[in-house]
């Protein structure tokens, strides 16, 4: 894989030690603090300016149909808005086609204000998801996303 200049490898290690904003609203959320742990589980994680780009193998799989996409994109809204125990706007999420892949593009309102989270999810293998999330500010998303999809284009 092939980053753009600036972005530095964080170990997980840092990650759970880090983002205290972010932990200070998860404190009393059991759910929220085992979504924390899923995103930096065996992930590798970059910096840039206060963005972060994480990359990680997981089960799973790509939706099949746009009706499996949409379902899929109702369950995250819905468990990222009771995360952070207020609604949050999703921007785009559906299935489309990247470099002849089908992924699911999630852009959604970030648990911290004004920043959106980007995901792109592509079947790396039969039962295996590389799920790239970026996490940026308002201001930059045009940009964090040409750059996400041409790192996953690679």
């Amino acid at each position: 894989m092939s980053l753009p200049d600036g972005w530095t490898p964080i170990s997980s290690k840092d990650m759970r030690k880090g983002f205290a904003q972010l932990a200070d609203q998860m404190a009393d959320s059991a759910e929220g603090k085992r979504v924390w742990e899923r995103l930096v589980d065996k992930a590798e994680v970059y910096m840039r300016a206060g963005e972060q780009l994480t990359v990680q193998a997981r089960a799973g799989t790509v939706p099949r149909s746009a009706a499996e996409g949409q379902t899929l994109c109702q369950m995250l809204a819905d468990t990222l808005s009771q995360v952070a125990k207020r609604p949050l706007t999703t921007h785009e999420c559906g299935l489309v086609d990247v470099a002849g892949v089908p992924t699911l593009v999630v852009d959604q309102e970030a648990l911290v204000a004004g920043r959106r989270t980007v995901q792109v999810w592509l079947e790396r293998e039969a039962g295996t998801l590389l799920q790239f999330t970026m996490n940026c500010k308002d201001e930059n998303v045009t940009l964090r996303r040409k750059e996400l999809n041409d790192i996953v284009e690679q």
